[in-house]
């Protein structure tokens, strides 16, 4: 996350300095209707570009937790605070090896009889 913050941070300075009319006015349109524009880069990458599997469910819990807590202190009031996202499609339990379906045993051994 702190890598993407960074890329983030570089592509919305670069559009206030070097941007096209149409991107400025996306940036502008942004920053008008969120409050923070640190709070909205984080729920974005929260969103749309983290993903995890594992095969532990408290890990999975730990870190969807952790990234709540990271969203939530880039705030700097309570009217800066928008919903949580719904990440539980992003962080998810499960094995990646074999993947996410679980197979119930003995249904398993009786295909075929």
């Amino acid at each position: 996350m702190k890598s993407l913050i960074s890329i983030y941070t570089a592509v919305i300075g670069t559009i206030k300095l070097n941007g096209d009319r149409r991107l400025k006015k996306w940036l502008k349109e942004k920053e008008s209707s969120h409050p923070s524009l640190a709070y909205f880069v984080k729920k974005r990458i929260i969103t749309d570009n983290l993903f995890g599997v594992d095969i532990m469910e408290e890990a999975t819990e730990i870190a969807k937790l952790r990234l709540f807590l990271a969203l939530v202190s880039s705030a700097q009031s309570e009217a800066e605070l928008e919903p949580l996202p719904n990440i539980d499609f992003n962080i998810m339990m499960g094995n990646s090896l074999i993947g996410l379906i679980r197979v119930n045993e003995e249904s398993f051994e009786n295909v075929g009889e």
